[in-house]
């Protein structure tokens, strides 16, 4: 940086592809660095924040949601987070939202239906507002960062040709799903990585608005990444 410095004065904390590899390595999953000690920080994994209970967020069934990956034995998916922001989540790369969790389960091991534990103050805009859900079925079609340049020249036109709004209309829908493509309105394309080195793919989708009521980020969508290779390895989250 000293010789960077020298030659370019208004360049000085540019970083190469080159130091960022070295800062990887130095930080190998720390949140941040003690200037003082050069101690790597790092912080601990919670789920939950202390004396906040897991809000249950969505429930799905097989039956509502036949093309999404079961494991054996399970017929029931529970999303819950903490309303709490977070940070330094493990392999969560420059996120700051809700800690996410996803609970399989099988119906029949179910018995009583308890009233799930509120916390007293989360302002409203983490609380899920009681709704029942319609799924549809819809074809999702890629980002245009996600589609080759020729491909996308024909689309588009297309889409215009049959009234249609390429981008949202019929390429990465809006609102709650699961499956289909994420947009990318906020960043360019950024391909996320399992902990086992796979392209992960785009799981489940949770909108701010609608029935539910909910609002992460800027009012933006959170979105949950899974392996395709592993089920087992915990999911990814990105907020755009």
């Amino acid at each position: 940086m000293r010789a960077r410095r020298a030659g370019k004065p208004d360049a000085a904390w540019e970083i190469s592809e080159e130091d960022a590899d070295v800062r990887s390595r130095i930080m190998d999953g720390a949140g941040a660095l003690d200037m003082v000690t050069w101690e790597r920080i790092r912080r601990v994994p919670v789920t939950s924040v202390a004396g906040v209970p897991m809000l249950g967020v969505l429930q799905l069934h097989a039956r509502d949601v036949p093309a999404a990956a079961w494991p054996e034995g399970t017929d029931v998916l529970q999303v819950l987070w903490c309303p709490e922001d977070h940070s330094g989540l493990p392999g969560q790369s420059d996120y700051w939202g809700p800690a996410v969790e996803m609970r399989h389960r099988s119906a029949a091991t179910v018995s009583a239906v308890l009233d799930p534990p509120v916390p007293d103050d989360i302002g409203g805009r983490r609380a899920p507002l009681p709704c029942v859900l319609d799924p549809v079925e819809v074809n999702d079609l890629p980002d245009q960062d996600e589609l080759p340049a020729e491909l996308l020249a024909a689309a588009e036109p297309w889409a215009e040709r049959h009234g249609l709004d390429f981008h949202r209309g019929l390429a990465c829908h809006e609102g709650w799903k699961v499956g289909g493509w994420p947009s990318w309105h906020l960043t360019d394309l950024m391909p996320v990585a399992c902990s086992c080195g796979a392209t992960a793919r785009l799981f489940l989708t949770m909108d701010s608005g609608g029935d539910p009521g909910v609002n992460v980020g800027r009012f933006g969508e959170l979105r949950v990444f899974t392996c395709p290779v592993d089920a087992s390895h915990p999911p990814r989250l990105n907020i755009q």
